[in-house]
């Protein structure tokens, strides 16, 4: 053969090609069907339906060889001047879509269709799939009559003919070189030369075929496209997958979520199926995809497949042509997949999850509420960290850590509910209701208490009150008390037995309230059984720092059984090197495995000083720091905790060793979901105080109902009411560095008005999420 010849290591070239479709792709097979039909499909003549359009692979063999011939029928053929291979290099890629022939017959283009081919890499597959890297293509046009040119390869150099032959030209290279007719519609085929083992293989028993259903049934379904394959006397038409034919119709047990024309806000969707079977699907059945331009590209990652269907699940969704543009442009070259990173993939993989789990929430398969707990508890911690970092960069203390004890500590010691939850009916005996109250003042104190029942701010019920005389140093427990659910208690609402405690030395109130609910489900659920949180301790300096030999004392815990059980619970204390990944113990401080708790009890746990002796704590370096850690166990079965078993996320303090810092502590210590339905209308709002402050997020306030399911969205909402209810705590305890760190130093809120106030608070909160804002803002 003579001919022009493109110098490079073709076949190197063609093998790297090869292994681009085995590596990101699926193999060359797969890959050869997957390019021949999206560059026919690109350029039909009925670009709406795909009238008239079939495709036909066909092995056949003769005296001349082997050969796999791809026809498409209803196409435009390979339009264009037939431009020689220097006239083609004038252009300096920049040839005219239309000039298909000559696209075609240059590597530095795509074939310049309407469909999803981008790189031009499927015309590096023909070679590949033939023996010795060799086929001929023909076409007719409209305008022109047959013309057919050959590329393959000698050495290691790709040639051809410099120019297309024509006319009865083109007609005799394929009876001299194939042994058969030239085509005589308008169209285009391609003719590869003794094709590799593989493929032949996977056309006769039938992979070939399944591959092409597998990623081209859509255009099958939407149009009743035809094609075809061919061999040893027999054709074999493409249909849609028998199990996606079933999940189409609703048939044989699947289950269906169609959506078409969905607006994300970003741009559109044009259609969208999930479809859920009780049988195993074929692996490469699986997954949600993407098709662009009607051809299966990338998967959609799913954050949250249940269990039960794992295996069983398939979809596929369709954009509109601008979001399609942005997905092309992040597409791989191979055609499947996408960066992952990019705003187009982005925005679309969320709206899928979002109709993911509308659709697992229509089947019942909903993540549990357990479970959405977890994530939102997580989602508290990270944000929390990440609004912590700022108030350790300005240095604001707003938990009230480092300061001295409350001169007398009330908690509860137990309360039996009649069932296993604090859900009461009328009748109902709450009883053995113990409280303790110890006396940390260096005198005796006189103490009155008053227990009682409140329902909507009022007293509806009063149980006992006295006075008593507590020595220093001292704790009196008290109890037990009883009272009966019957009027004026007030059925479907929610109740609180309250403890007022009043100090006579001070006149100083504290309030310790249990909530329960009569004839009505709970507002609040506790994102854990088991609370604990540390509620005092004494730096030995102003900050948190603390240099070596120095010790941190009072250390004191809280621990709260939520559950209407007894527990049995072990309190451990550890230190911890925070400058090392996975931060590795430093020190076992203290362990108490004696620790009962009675249902909806509470106990505090009085620790021992901590020694930052510098030869233990060396392994920290000349400076750092140190993580306190409080965790708690269970010591034997109960409920449904198991011996050893984790009762609770662990309590973190951050110590500076032998440097300066922030203050180091989480902002809040708890966190709680409620529903405010029928009552008061915030998203959220703050309780507890400045030795731990509790977080509560309204879940069924309507504007987090719309955007539960976009994690990115629901992320900022929670950034944004955790920030205002920071704002309100600072005020809460007449703290205004904030205000003074971000506005003004020379600021004196005492001086403001309401009015000023709420612009001051506003200013920080804009200032806030600007700084995090910026750098992250996108249009369009």
């Amino acid at each position: 053969m003579s001919g022009t010849s493109t110098p490079m290591n073709w076949i190197a070239n063609i093998d790297q090609v090869v292994r681009g479709y085995e590596t990101s792709g699926k193999g060359l097979v797969h890959g050869l069907q997957k390019d021949a039909i999206q560059n026919s499909w690109g350029h039909k003549e009925d670009t709406e339906n795909g009238t008239g359009w079939s495709v036909k692979f066909e092995l056949i063999s003769n005296d001349l060889g082997t050969f796999l011939l791809i026809q498409d029928i209803g196409t435009k053929g390979m339009t264009g001047p037939n431009l020689s291979t220097d006239e083609i290099n004038k252009y300096n890629n920049d040839l005219n879509p239309d000039y298909r022939l000559a696209r075609f017959s240059s590597m530095n283009y795509s074939g310049g269709n309407d469909g999803a081919g981008l790189f031009g890499r499927g015309k590096l597959l023909f070679n590949a799939a033939s023996s010795n890297y060799s086929y001929i293509y023909e076409t007719i046009t409209k305008e022109d009559g047959n013309r057919a040119n050959w590329k393959w390869i000698e050495g290691k150099d790709l040639r051809m003919e410099k120019q297309a032959l024509e006319g009865e030209g083109a007609k005799k290279i394929i009876r001299e070189k194939v042994g058969i007719e030239p085509i005589s519609e308008q169209g285009s085929r391609i003719i590869i030369i003794n094709p590799k083992d593989e493929i032949v293989t996977a056309i006769k028993d039938g992979t070939f075929l399944r591959d092409i259903e597998e990623t081209w049934w859509r255009i099958v379904s939407k149009y009743d496209a035809k094609i075809t394959v061919a061999f040893d006397g027999q054709i074999y038409k493409a249909d849609i997958p028998a199990m996606y034919k079933d999940a189409l119709e609703s048939k044989r047990g699947w289950k269906s979520w169609k959506k078409h024309s969905i607006s994300s806000g970003y741009k559109n969707v044009k259609s969208l199926g999930l479809f859920v079977s009780d049988q195993l699907l074929p692996e490469e059945l699986e997954g949600i995809y993407v098709y662009r331009k009607d051809m299966k590209v990338g998967v959609v990652k799913i954050d949250d497949v249940p269990q039960a269907i794992r295996g069983k699940y398939f979809g596929f969704v369709e954009v509109d042509e601008t979001w399609e543009e942005e997905l092309a442009e992040i597409e791989n070259v191979e055609h499947y997949g996408f960066n992952t990173r990019k705003r187009a993939y982005q925005s679309l993989k969320n709206l899928v999850n979002t109709e993911h789990r509308y659709f697992m929430d229509y089947l019942g398969l909903g993540p549990k509420k357990q479970n959405r707990d977890e994530l939102l508890q997580k989602e508290f911690e990270e944000v929390s960290n990440e609004l912590g970092k700022i108030f350790d960069e300005l240095d604001i203390n707003f938990d009230g850590t480092g300061e001295t004890e409350k001169p007398v500590e009330v908690v509860w010691d137990g309360v039996n509910f009649p069932t296993e939850s604090n859900v009461v009916k009328k009748g109902d005996l709450v009883e053995d209701i113990y409280f303790k109250i110890k006396n940390n003042s260096g005198a005796q104190q006189k103490v009155s208490w008053e227990l009682y029942v409140e329902c909507d701010d009022n007293v509806v019920l009063k149980i006992n009150k006295d006075s008593l005389n507590v020595s220093e140093g001292k704790e009196e427990r008290l109890g037990p008390f009883d009272f009966m659910v019957h009027s004026p208690l007030i059925p479907q609402k929610k109740h609180y037995v309250k403890l007022k405690i009043q100090l006579d030395s001070t006149k100083k109130i504290f309030v310790k309230e249990m909530p329960f609910y009569y004839e009505t489900k709970p507002y609040k659920r506790p994102l854990q059984n088991f609370n604990l949180r540390n509620i005092n301790l004494i730096f030995p300096n102003d900050s948190n720092r603390v240099n070596p030999n120095e010790e941190i004392t009072d250390l004191k815990y809280l621990i709260k059984n939520n559950l209407s059980t007894t527990a049995y619970i072990s309190f451990h204390l550890t230190t911890h090197n925070a400058e090392e990944r996975n931060s590795p113990r430093v020190e076992d401080l203290y362990m108490d495995k004696s620790i009962i708790i009675p249902p909806n009890g509470e106990k505090i746990i009085n620790c021992p000083n901590i020694l930052f002796d510098s030869s233990k704590y060396q392994v920290i370096g000349e400076k750092g720091t140190v993580e306190i850690r409080a965790s708690i166990s269970a010591t034997r079965d109960f409920d449904m905790y198991e011996i050893s078993e984790e009762l609770c996320r662990y309590s973190r303090i951050f110590v500076n060793y032998n440097k300066d810092g922030g203050n180091g502590f989480q902002l809040f210590e708890e966190f709680h979901l409620v529903e405010e339905k029928d009552g008061e209308k915030r998203k959220s709002y703050l309780t507890g105080d400045q030795r731990g402050w509790e977080f509560n997020l309204n879940i069924v306030h309507p504007v987090y109902i719309n955007l539960e399911h976009d994690e990115t969205r629901r992320k900022d909402y929670i950034h944004d009411e955790m920030l205002k209810q920071i704002v309100m705590a600072l005020l809460k305890i007449d703290n205004s560095t904030l205000f003074t760190k971000y506005i003004d130093e020379n600021l004196n809120i005492d001086d403001l008005s309401n009015i000023e106030i709420v612009e001051l608070i506003n200013r920080v909160f804009d200032a806030i999420t600007f700084d995090r804002y910026k750098g992250e803002v996108h249009y369009g």
